[in-house]
């Protein structure tokens, strides 16, 4: 998301080179418990990432993203008698694609239950008014100011459709290392015997807010 050349002239651009460097804004609430997050960790995947099929493919692309640095790898054990203050954890989800099998979306809005009460998810506790709202009512004008461009263009100038289809857009939206631990989640596991791992993301992820919500049953 680090805006160069001709983006540095958009008005936006500031402010995204803000967040380039210093990483997204995000409050997601109040610190939990650890009894609530434990469980979380109990709860861990989503209905639908429970196969062994969705599961494999879940934790094939979290262990790629480790390898690729763009999230950390830790051992419950080793935080949870002094855990993260902004560790929440939330269970993933398994989302069939038309390219791969799978891909993976953190379900955010999911509400765990701690004796017997139903908490407020990550989702409900996230401000919403740290990010610009006005930039989510230009997705709407794409067309008209394609068609704008192509209305008054230079007739003898060839004009140049480019189609840039960002397969991991959420992973370019950056968060510090405190804010990371909001979005994590439980690596699935292929033997019960493997200590519990969570996955902890460098970025927004995909089920942030404004995503679907998912059948959280």
């Amino acid at each position: 998301m680090f805006p160069r050349n001709d983006v540095l002239k958009h008005p936006a651009a500031k402010m995204l080179l803000k967040w380039a460097t210093d990483g997204c804004p995000v409050d997601c609430g109040d610190p939990w418990s650890v009894k609530r997050i434990q469980a979380a960790i109990d709860k861990a995947a989503h209905p639908s990432a429970q196969s062994k099929a969705a599961a494999t493919a879940c934790r094939n692309e979290a262990l790629e993203r480790v390898k690729d640095g763009c999230a950390k790898l830790i051992k419950w054990d080793d935080i949870k008698h002094n855990p993260p203050t902004n560790l929440k954890v939330s269970p993933l989800a398994a989302i069939p694609h038309k390219s791969r099998e799978f891909r993976m979306i953190l379900d955010l809005s999911y509400n765990i239950k701690v004796n017997g009460i139903k908490l407020q998810s990550v989702n409900e506790t996230s401000n919403k008014n740290l990010a610009p709202q006005h930039a989510m009512f230009e997705l709407g004008n794409v067309i008209l100011r394609i068609v704008w461009a192509l209305a008054t263009a230079d007739p003898n100038i060839p004009f140049l459709f480019t189609k840039v289809d960002l397969k991991d857009g959420y992973w370019r939206m950056c968060v510090n290392a405190n804010d990371a631990w909001n979005f994590a989640y439980v690596l699935p596991k292929l033997k019960q015997s493997e200590p519990t791992r969570l996955v902890i993301p460098d970025a927004l992820q995909m089920g942030d807010r404004k995503s679907t919500r998912l059948n959280s049953s």
